[in-house]
Formats: structure tokens, C-alpha cells, sequence
């Protein structure tokens, strides 16, 4: 989680455990919790790096000690950073230490286990059109020629029904599009098996049974905005694992093995309570004699159906717009595709080299502008350069670097602290990383102006700061840009520079905020 409230460390833990330091997890793994009983101890001075999180441990009674909390890289070249770095943490800390967490490494060789790995499923070798194929990469590629040859390409449609000739009745299913209730939705949850195989959330049933009580204002937040059409960050979750498995032992052909799909949990959530909203409605719409029909067909047609006929059939039948648009959203894509020739992407993509997402940017998505600055290191040959020399590439090279991303996107405190340190290291030592006692005075104090004793270098957290500032400037000076009308989500401290900064000459009055802007001689009201 990249957010933890106390309200979920109380839920988890007990109402004893209110005080807590935590390190924001990256994507699904990285996070890490200290929790404690303020009764019986407390926690201070905490530190954290990339990996780790430290404090120290002050009990009721008895001695001081210092307590890491870990959570170990999966990358090999990572883990070797990632001991270097425990090393330079336990430097640090003067006393007994406790080491815990998740590491990823093993001791012995032997303490790995691929036992429960089953062989049998694996496709090793593929029989296609008399050619026996081996190669993963050659397996991969004809399983998915066999299977868009199969389900991607729907012949045009050369005749059409009248279904007003053939008598089909028409039902008021308007009741199916009614909002989501949280009984229904926590009825389908509740319902769901327990420990069937994940989708690429990777969580269980189990999960959406037990921790409902924690996500059911959120879950049923995401299905109000689907319900009103609002498909931002559908595409997130709108995605399945798919997997083979042999229909009988040995098989060589793909028509021998059985397509299994794994989809996100939320989706399987949805789609289960719109299918229990028509199994309510099936007996009167499809007859008992077309059942075997419905079965038979649905287990190969999802994609080669003729999706016209099928939308103009569940019109006909009485089920309204939205119901439809669900089944029919993704043939929306398609014709934007066809007419206007280009290709479906998805997000996160980059555009004009910064990385663009739905949401907010976490720091281990904007690792690359870290990694920018640390790849102009090696070609500098910092040993032969006075202190003045470092000092003028940091300032006009290193520093400049992420001035580009900060004019577009608010770089987050993590992403900025850890350029910092690569300028702190090469002014000082020449390398990436400087400790403490190689630093001639603090950060803070070199960020400062020369006439303050400090070397004028710019401080990352503030030149972020108003580099977003610019948005509301231009709002405000260049209405006639495109976004200008357009609500931009800028820092509260960004707002607060421009605003300090800025005098408004009153027009017509339209962009000019009665109490926040100073256009009262200089002045606020």
C-alpha cells in the first residue's frame, strides 16, 4: 500500500497498535511496517532508504536498541545494492540491532524448492501443420496466430434479421440497470471460492472475503463510477492471465489443450453480479429447450459472434443502453482504430520523453530520471577535477536534468531526495553516494545563496515547487492556451508561491479570487 492509516493498522492489528512508521510500498511488494503498543514501548528517530526501514526501540524499562525492518529486491544485480545497503545502515546505528523482514535471498542452495512444480503442464514441444515447434518464443507466436485466427476476425455481415416478422417479445429489463446495491455486490463476495487461482491483481477470494469490511467504500465507489459510465482506469484491471492446460495427457496439438482464463478479481466481482441480476430474468427470456444451445456455443463464440446481430437482439429483447455499451464497449476502439489509422496503446506510455499514466506518479515510476543523472558519473572523471569544477557540472548539468519532467509533472519527495544524493555524492566524493562524515557542511546550508554562506546550488525540492507554479501562471496570463480552461491539480505549496508572488490588475473580474489573490495594492483582503 502506498498510503496506511491508523484506522487500518488498528483493523489489522488491534486498537493497541495506533503508533506506527511505515515505508510505502512500490507497486504490489516493497512496503514495510513498524507497528507498536505505545504501553509497552516506543518507537523513535526513525530512517528509511530504499529497502529499509530503522528506529530506535525504547522499552517501558531496559536498554535502547535499534530495530530494520527489510524488504529484499527481486533483481540479482538489485540485491547486491540491496546488502550494501543493510551494510551502510548498520554503520550508522551505535548499539545492539535487530534485523527483520522479507530478504528474497537464500543461504544454501538446497533451501530452494521447485517440487511442487508440475511438469506435466508444461508445453515443451507444439505439433503445428505437420512441423514439430520447441522454441518458447516459436510456441508463443503460433499460439497466438492459432487463437486470432480463431476468435479476432468476424466476417462481414452480408444479411440481417427482421425480428419484428419472427414474434420476439419485448421485456422492461430497465431494472437491470439499476446502481449497484453494497448487499448484492457483498452477497457475490461473500459467495466467491475462496482459494481458486488469482488473476493479475493476485488476490484471492479469500482476500475480497476477508478484508471487505476495509475496500467496500472504495470497491463500491469504482462501481458507482462504471455504473455512470466513468471508464477511467478500467484499463488497469480490465486484464487477463491465460494459460493451456492439456484436455488429456500428451497432447501436442493446441486443439488438445483447454483455454483457461484468470481475470481481475474486481472485474470477476462485476460481471458476477450482472449475471446474477439476469439469472433472475433467463427463464422467461431463453426457453429450457435453447439451453444446451446457450452452452455449447458460448464455450468458442465469444469473439467471432456477429456483435451488430447480438446488440440488435438485445435491444429487441427489452435490455437498454448501458447494459448493451457493456458488451459492445470494446468495438468503440476498434472503429476510432479503423478511422482514424493508428494503433492501441495503454498507459503508462511516454510522449515527448516523460512517462504519462492515469494516476498520480509513484518514485519507482520516475526511477529513470535518477538514472539520467547517475549515467553522467562515469563519464566525468571526478579525481582529476577540482571541488569548483564538480560544483559547476552539478549546477548546470546534473541539476538541470530533471527540469524537463518537473515543468509537466510534481516530482515526488522520494524521486528528489534520491537526485539530491547523487549531487551530494559527486560534489563531495566523485561517485554516487557520499556518507555522512565525507560532506564538508549540510545539504540545506550548500542549497543556499553565496551572499547566505552557502554555493547557490538549486534546491531540488523547491525548484520542483515552482516549476509547478508555472501552471497557474499561465492560466492566468495565456488564457488562450488549450488546457487553460481545464481544472490542473497543482501542490498546495506551488499554489501558495504563485500567489505570494503574483499581483492580479482587476478586468472583468472573472479569473480574480475575491479572497486569495492580491489585487488590493499588492494586497489580499
Amino acid at each position: 500500500m502506498e498510503n496506511i492509516t491508523v484506522e487500518l493498522v488498528r483493523q489489522c492489528l488491534g486498537n493497541k497498535f495506533e503508533s506506527f512508521y511505515y515505508l510505502p510500498a512500490r507497486g504490489t511488494r516493497g512496503g514495510i511496517l513498524l507497528a507498536w503498543d505505545a504501553t509497552v514501548v516506543q518507537l523513535l528517530n526513525p530512517h528509511t532508504t530504499t529497502n529499509t526501514l530503522t528506529a530506535v526501540v525504547k522499552p517501558v524499562d531496559g536498554p535502547e536498541w535499534w530495530i530494520t525492518g527489510v524488504y529484499g529486491p527481486q533483481g540479482d544485480r538489485e540485491k547486491i545494492e540491496f546488502l550494501q545497503e543493510i551494510v551502510e545502515v548498520r554503520e550508522l546505528l551505535a548499539g545492539p540491532c535487530v534485523l527483520v523482514g522479507d530478504f528474497n535471498l537464500l543461504v544454501n542452495l538446497e533451501d530452494k524448492n521447485n517440487a511442487p512444480i508440475n511438469r506435466k503442464n508444461m508445453i515443451l514441444t507444439l505439433k503445428h501443420e505437420d512441423q514439430i515447434i520447441t522454441g518458447q518464443e516459436e510456441i508463443a507466436e503460433v499460439v497466438d496466430d492459432f487463437y486470432d485466427n480463431l476468435f479476432g476476425h468476424a466476417p462481414a455481415r452480408a444479411h440481417s434479421l427482421d425480428l419484428d416478422k419472427l414474434d420476439v417479445s419485448s421485456k422492461d429489463l430497465e431494472h437491470l440497470e439499476r446502481p449497484f446495491l453494497p448487499q448484492e455486490v457483498e452477497r457475490v463476495v461473500k459467495a466467491m471460492q475462496l482459494d481458486k487461482a488469482p488473476g493479475p491483481d493476485g488476490f484471492t477470494g479469500r482476500f475480497y472475503a476477508t478484508c471487505w469490511h476495509i475496500i467496500k467504500d472504495d470497491f463500491m465507489h469504482a462501481l458507482d463510477m462504471f455504473h455512470r459510465t466513468d471508464m477511467r482506469g478500467l484499463g488497469a484491471i480490465n486484464k487477463a492471465i491465460v494459460t493451456l492446460l492439456p484436455k488429456r495427457p500428451g497432447a501436442t496439438e493446441l486443439k488438445e489443450f483447454r483455454l483457461v482464463s484468470l481475470i481481475h478479481g474486481a472485474i470477476k466481482i462485476f460481471d458476477k453480479v450482472l449475471a446474477d441480476r439476469l439469472a433472475e430474468e433467463l427463464p422467461t427470456i431463453v426457453g429450457v429447450h435453447q439451453s444446451a444451445f446457450v452452452k455449447m456455443d458460448i464455450t468458442k463464440a465469444f469473439d467471432s459472434v456477429q456483435w451488430p446481430f447480438l446488440i440488435e437482439t438485445l435491444s429487441k429483447l427489452g435490455f437498454g443502453g448501458r447494459w448493451v455499451n457493456h458488451q459492445d464497449h470494446s468495438d468503440d476502439i476498434a472503429t476510432v482504430q479503423s478511422t482514424m489509422r493508428c494503433q492501441i496503446g495503454s498507459f503508462p506510455c511516454k510522449y515527448l520523453g516523460l512517462l504519462l499514466t492515469l494516476r498520480e506518479q509513484r518514485a519507482s515510476q520516475l526511477h529513470d530520471l535518477v538514472d539520467q543523472m547517475a549515467a553522467r558519473l562515469p563519464t566525468w572523471r571526478a579525481t582529476s577535477l577540482p571541488k569548483s569544477g564538480c560544483l559547476l557540472l552539478v549546477q548546470s548539468v546534473l541539476c538541470a536534468i530533471p527540469i524537463h519532467a518537473m515543468m509537466a509533472l510534481d516530482i515526488p519527495p522520494k524521486t528528489l531526495l534520491a537526485m539530491s544524493k547523487l549531487c551530494r555524492g559527486f560534489l563531495w566524493c566523485g561517485k554516487d553516494k557520499a556518507n555522512g562524515g565525507n560532506c564538508a557542511v549540510a545539504w540545506d546550508t550548500v542549497c543556499t545563496p553565496k551572499w547566505a554562506g552557502g554555493l547557490e546550488l538549486p534546491n531540488l525540492g523547491w525548484l520542483n515547487c515552482a516549476m509547478q507554479a508555472r501552471w497557474p501562471w499561465l492560466q492566468h496570463t495565456d488564457p488562450l492556451r488549450p488546457w487553460s480552461e481545464f481544472q490542473i491539480n497543482v501542490p498546495k505549496e506551488s499554489m501558495d508561491l504563485f500567489r505570494a508572488a503574483a499581483n492580479t490588475t482587476i478586468g472583468n473580474g472573472c479569473t480574480a479570487l475575491f479572497w486569495e489573490d492580491r489585487w488590493l495594492q499588492g494586497y489580499r483582503v
